[in-house]
């Protein structure tokens, strides 16, 4: 459920997309345009809709918890999850490998998570989810997380190959803690 400060950091959130998109947003459909035309109201309330008793949860416990975002795009999730008691966050997005060039993606996500994460660890990674175990295993990441989560994956897209629940279900398995929370919001 979204609450009076998520609607806040919201405008902050999609003002900052903005400001950092011009210039990067012309010609074909580019992940910019998706960031900036779809509102991220509606994209939380899905997700939190998908997922309403693990943020209840997380306020009520006021935890440290870890997140792996598979298909992170800009981590625009992540201050919302922070604010919930999230503080350690992975993400994995294909980014320049979609082949439409360099858009500073990852960058932007970088710039997102340290604009509005700013308690917390972070870890942006491009590659496929697919080869999650050799990003990690590169990046010497061995710990499970508590919550691994997709939004709006579940299709190709703008060069993506997308992450179908099958190929989700499977990282979980591995990569998520024995209590932990999965939320496959397609």
């Amino acid at each position: 459920m979204l609450v009076r400060q998520d609607y806040e950091l919201i405008k902050k959130v999609e003002y900052f997309l903005r400001k950092k998109s011009e210039n990067k947003s012309s010609g074909s459909a580019t992940l910019w345009q998706w960031a900036l035309n779809v509102p991220h109201e509606e994209r939380l309330s899905v997700l939190f809709e998908k997922s309403e008793d693990i943020f209840s949860k997380l306020e009520e416990s006021g935890s440290n918890f870890s997140v792996l975002d598979l298909g992170c795009g800009f981590c625009t999730y992540w201050p919302f999850l922070e604010r919930r008691g999230c503080n350690r966050f992975v993400g994995v997005d294909l980014f320049t490998l979609r082949d439409q060039g360099e858009q500073a993606y990852q960058e932007t996500a970088n710039l997102v998570a340290k604009t509005f994460c700013k308690k917390s660890t972070w870890s942006i990674f491009e590659g496929d989810a697919r080869d999650i175990d050799a990003i990690f295993q590169e990046a010497e990441i061995t710990e499970k997380f508590d919550i691994i989560f997709t939004k709006d994956t579940d299709y190709k897209k703008l060069g993506s190959t997308g992450i179908p629940e099958g190929v989700f279900n499977s990282i979980c398995d591995k990569w998520l803690k024995e209590d932990g929370t999965k939320i496959y919001a397609g």
